[in-house]
């Protein structure tokens, strides 16, 4: 059985919504806003390899995506998922990733 990360608790809440206001409370994915009803956002690795049994938690490796795109996501590495559920956005949504992660962070 996975060991799962205990919700919100290994990141700091200021951390967060740094990262969220960087990508502009949208997932990265679909596009779906914080503000949209019942859209929920999550921070999604990048890079999910484990490094000595620990996953890269740095902001540089951390983008937001809404719930739904999350779960599908699951473990599989970004180019993955993007060409199994988006095969016609792989392009586009890595450029975009690669964009968000070298935007500075917007304070709280």
């Amino acid at each position: 059985m996975k060991k799962r990360r205990n919700g919100w608790k290994w990141i700091t809440i200021k951390r967060r919504m740094s990262i969220y206001k960087r990508d502009n409370c949208e997932c990265i994915i679909c596009g779906a806003s914080r503000y949209d009803y019942g859209v929920t956002l999550t921070l999604d690795h990048v890079n999910s390899d484990l490094v000595n049994g620990k996953r890269n938690n740095k902001t540089e490796n951390l983008i937001t995506m809404c719930k739904s795109c999350n779960s599908t996501k699951q473990e599989l590495t970004m180019k993955e998922f993007l060409t199994r559920y988006h095969p016609n956005k792989v392009c586009s949504i890595l450029k975009k990733v690669e964009q968000q992660l070298m935007a500075p962070l917007v304070g709280p």
